[in-house]
């Protein structure tokens, strides 16, 4: 009796059950479609909702649907477009470049915007265009090579791969040896004013460039290390390529060397050497440049080795006459700054003359000198400032103006009696010195000397400048007759 009792219940259960979903698939059918774009209904199902016992119940992966319910429930479908960033498009020039291919015979309206401007894409989208318009392009048939000619080919294009190695190989070891000097400079010496006061005036300034040993031995030995890896005597021994002499510091002792490079290779060495120049600013109390002049180094390939041997430092003129450094206002004794000056007791480097003139309200401004060398392509070498600026907190300006408020200009040290012209009781001595063989001495030697000088003999001071020094010969050599 029991068994048939839950029996029925069972049979009423699954009855009321599939009543209950017929009801739910009538309303679902009885919803019209919307119109095409139009967003369902996002309201309950039918009158009543859901049934009973149904609330959040659907069917999975429908939660995100319009109409469906969840979230996005009665929310609209919307379209966006993002805009490509700037870095990755380019125009059809620069894919061609980039690509490597020949142009297409793209229209116009592909090419430009409504503006005008060249049109900018991604690379995909211009290959596509290019895929779709390159087939108007008449491609050239492919040469066919030849037994020797193959092999001719392909030597000759590794010999100009092995000579744009070389060139990039010098061009590495330049680059890597520009603090090569060091600089030393003297205090300036105030020009003689004019009377009246005059609204011009002016300074000179000794500038000692000396050679780092240090530098230039590892220099030498880069050179030695790289040349020595392309040094051959090529495919055709004598054709195309040179020796290159170096002498190098090894175990203490000068030893020269020789690698065989190619002409281009040491072309371009001899171009980047050739570039040195001495700079030398003058800066205000502001870092701004008030004058600034360049002097070529009178460089080459072979430079290398001869900063071995720097010449004297000293000219003639002042192995003679020492009584000229010892001048307070020649400033040859202090620096720029008024710190140490130039070590005239280092006989070695270069000497040069800086000077500087213009108005006075602008050499009154004056708080800074710079001497720097600048390499090829404008790249800074060695460099050191002397003196400081008033003002703290301000920098010394990178680049010079069109129009500079001084003018200024650098000579070698031959040209150190018009330094001397313009010391006081100096006048005769630079004279005499600017004009070799003339007879005579000025008076204020012949006191210092206490005695007169044989009639038609040169003076000290009329001695010629010479570029080098003997020792074995006196500086008063011209004095004594026989010599």
């Amino acid at each position: 009796m029991s068994s048939r009792r839950g029996l029925i219940v069972a049979a009423l259960a699954t009855a009321i059950t599939l009543v209950a979903g017929l009801v739910v698939v009538g309303q679902l059918r009885a919803q019209p479609p919307g119109p095409s774009g139009m967003e369902p209904p996002a309201g309950p199902m039918g009158p009543g909702g859901p049934p009973p016992g149904m609330e959040g119940m659907g069917m999975p992966g429908m939660e995100g649907m319009p109409g469906m319910g969840g979230a996005a429930a009665g929310a609209p479908l919307k379209w966006s477009e993002e805009k490509m960033p700037e870095e990755l498009t380019m125009t059809y020039d620069e894919f061609l470049a980039s690509a490597g291919v020949p142009r297409a015979n793209i229209p116009d309206v592909y090419l430009k915007d409504k503006e005008g401007a060249p049109s900018k894409r991604t690379r995909n989208a211009w290959w596509e265009l290019h895929r779709i318009y390159s087939p108007e392009i008449e491609m050239a048939a492919e040469k066919v090579k030849g037994t020797p000619g193959r092999n001719l080919e392909a030597t000759m294009l590794r010999g100009v791969a092995a000579k744009e190695n070389e060139v990039e190989m010098v061009r590495k070891v330049y680059n890597s040896c520009l603090d090569l000097f060091s600089f030393e400079m003297s205090g300036p010496c105030p020009r003689e004013g004019a009377y009246p006061l005059g609204d011009s005036g002016g300074f000179d300034c000794f500038v000692a460039v000396r050679v780092k040993s240090n530098n230039v031995r590892r220099l030498l030995k880069s050179i030695e290390t790289n040349f020595a890896r392309f040094s051959h005597h090529g495919y055709f021994p004598g054709l195309g390529r040179r020796a290159y002499r170096l002498v190098t510091y090894e175990r203490g002792v000068w030893q020269p060397k020789f690698y065989w490079l190619s002409n281009e290779a040491l072309s371009e060495w001899d171009r980047l050497w050739s570039a040195g120049q001495l700079r030398l600013r003058a800066y205000g109390a502001d870092g701004t440049v008030l004058a600034e002049c360049f002097l070529s180094l009178g460089h080459n390939g072979s430079t290398p080795g001869d900063l071995l041997y720097p010449p004297d430092l000293v000219p003639d003129l002042l192995k003679r006459e020492q009584w000229a450094l010892n001048l307070d206002y020649v400033g040859a004794k202090r620096g720029f700054d008024g710190g140490p000056g130039i070590k005239w007791s280092n006989p070695l480097g270069w000497l040069y003359v800086w000077g500087v003139s213009g108005p006075m309200s602008n050499l009154s401004q004056v708080d800074a000198a710079e001497v720097a060398f600048v390499g090829a392509d404008g790249k800074i070498g060695s460099r050191r400032v002397f003196g400081g600026l008033v003002k703290r907190g301000v920098k010394l300006a990178q680049n010079a103006p069109d129009t500079l408020p001084l003018t200024s200009s650098l000579t070698a040290g031959a040209a150190l009696p018009q330094l001397l012209a313009s010391i006081p009781g100096a006048g005769g001595l630079a004279g005499a010195a600017m004009a070799p063989g003339a007879p005579g001495m000025p008076s204020e030697m012949m006191g210092m000397m206490g005695g007169g000088m044989p009639s038609g003999m040169p003076g000290p001071g009329s001695m010629p400048i010479g570029p080098g020094y003997a020792p074995s010969v006196p500086p008063t050599a011209a004095l004594m007759p026989g010599l």
